[in-house]
């Protein structure tokens, strides 16, 4: 078998070894706070027959590949579509007898992933050559944002893959399937709609090049590219035409949901992420020196730039709302990637052809840190979660016939022998609510009480103030904290007196 393809390989097996390790964390129970967005839907469109999502504030592309799963689970082991009302299961919960359809989605966003490694390799090498090819793959294996956020069922490792896609099949000058591509990557996550900038720009930039061919050719280049890119959207997400109310009002929904955040710098958030969790920073060391490399390149200065320009066109978009999510940073990682591998590998061909390999090699040496910082993650996944810890005490310690009420990020009770209440957040009721409803546990997490109890006081200061009364009056009767043992958010449990 020929180097090339060994080394191919072996970035491919590195890629999907650290996605698809633990790929089962917190089983039965999902405790991702996405990922009942795309399972839920899905589950209802097999069991109803309707391809109706009904909810918008995802495009459609990657509801219609869950229910597909779901569809293909359901039939290979049954897993139930669907299940009676539960007390304590609140509207993010994903009930347990339905843990498998989550797991296929997870094995699918690993795939993508991985299957995303492979188009950098390919998009890199057009740029810089085999060992340029190599360098854009491994960053894209090891980088410790790219290999969480494939861990998990959710839209941005997929809309990445697509935008690689859009990229290579721009290289290989097929500028309709490449917008075409570029719908579908906006019909998974609607910001990743930014890769048509690519085909767009070398519609243009073939134009320009192609010595007065006119601006008629120039304008039908312009109008295909968009209309594919029009198509790709439309036939993923149907329903954005067939109900252009409901659709646009999720989207408006959505972005709403982003501009509700105090004031704050976003841009030099993703920067760091990037910095620290998508690159990381011996990586970002090379990127000065892959726009020197890429500069330099005088055939392929305009491909650079258009992957350049993108890159930073996105961070635009993401720099103008306050709420930012590290997610979202994924979906630049690869382009960044192609940059940098493309633009380094060819700077050494160019200077020193015969020491090329040896100066990408020393280069891939930079990425032993995101290696080890993914590794980690992975490590991390297989730690029991505090919520998983805390359902086990509560069956062993609390009786049957207490009540408990529960907050979002908590232990699922549900399907359990207990009367239990579900508020998103606990201090939406005052404490005489709970003394009402005959509650003995309150059980909450801080992923709630934290985000709640700090100025602005996103829920208003009683809330802030319910929290601040239960801490310092009610006997806690345990916690479960993170360490070297355990992850996940610190989970209190508190007794409620009765009289």
């Amino acid at each position: 078998m020929p180097r090339r393809a060994l080394a191919t390989i072996a970035i491919l097996a590195l890629a999907l070894a650290l996605r698809f390790a633990f790929i089962d964390w917190g089983a039965p129970f999902t405790y991702h706070p996405d990922e009942h967005y795309l399972v839920q839907p899905a589950t209802t469109i097999v069991a109803s027959g309707d391809l109706n999502p009904h909810w918008f504030g995802y495009p459609s592309l990657l509801i219609y590949v869950e229910a597909l799963l779901v569809k293909a689970v359901h039939a290979a082991v049954g897993t139930p579509l669907e299940l009676g009302p539960l007390n304590g299961l609140g509207p993010w919960d994903i009930h347990p007898a339905q843990w498998k359809f989550v797991w296929a989605g997870r094995c699918a966003s690993a795939l993508l992933g991985g299957l995303g490694v492979w188009l950098v390799i390919l998009a890199a090498r057009r740029l810089g050559g085999s060992a340029a090819g190599y360098l854009a793959g491994l960053i894209v294996a090891v980088s410790p944002l790219c290999v969480e956020n494939s861990h998990y069922l959710t839209t941005d490792v997929a809309a990445a893959t697509l935008m690689t896609l859009a990229l290579l099949l721009t290289q290989d000058r097929r500028l309709s399937g490449a917008a075409l591509v570029a719908g579908l990557a906006a019909s998974t996550k609607y910001t990743a709609g930014i890769i048509l900038v690519v085909p767009l720009g070398a519609a243009v930039v073939a134009a320009v090049r192609s010595n007065g061919a006119g601006v008629a050719v120039l304008l039908r280049s312009l109008a295909l590219v968009l209309a594919a890119a029009a198509f790709g959207f439309a036939v993923a997400t149907p329903y954005a035409l067939l109900e252009r109310g409901a659709w646009w009002a999720d989207v408006v929904a959505q972005r709403q949901h982003y501009l509700n955040a105090p004031a704050g710098d976003s841009l030099a958030f993703y920067l760091r992420t990037i910095v620290a969790r998508g690159l990381t920073w011996p990586v970002a060391i090379l990127l000065p020196v892959a726009l020197v490399g890429a500069m330099g390149d005088r055939t392929k200065r305009a491909d650079f730039g258009v992957v350049l320009l993108t890159s930073l066109l996105y961070l635009a978009i993401l720099a103008v709302y306050p709420q930012h999510y590290e997610r979202n940073a994924v979906l630049v990682i690869p382009l960044l990637a192609v940059f940098t591998g493309g633009a380094v590998g060819g700077l050494a061909h160019r200077l020193a052809p015969r020491w090329e390999s040896a100066v990408v090699a020393t280069a891939m040496l930079l990425l032993l840190p995101a290696l080890v910082d993914s590794m980690r993650f992975v490590r991390q996944l297989a730690l029991p979660d505090n919520r998983t810890v805390a359902y086990r005490w509560i069956l062993d310690h609390v009786p049957t016939d207490k009540r408990l009420a529960r907050e979002e990020y908590t232990p699922i009770l549900a399907g359990g022998p207990y009367d239990t209440r579900f508020q998103w957040s606990l201090g939406f009721q005052d404490y005489g609510w709970y003394l009402n409803e005959r509650i003995d546990y309150l059980v909450m997490s801080s992923h709630v009480y934290t985000r709640l109890m700090l100025p602005p006081y996103p829920a208003g200061a009683a809330v802030a103030q319910f929290y601040e009364t239960i801490f310092a009056q009610l006997p806690l009767a345990i916690e479960f904290t993170e360490g070297e043992q355990r992850r996940g958010p610190t989970i209190r449990i508190y007794e409620v007196p009765h009289v």
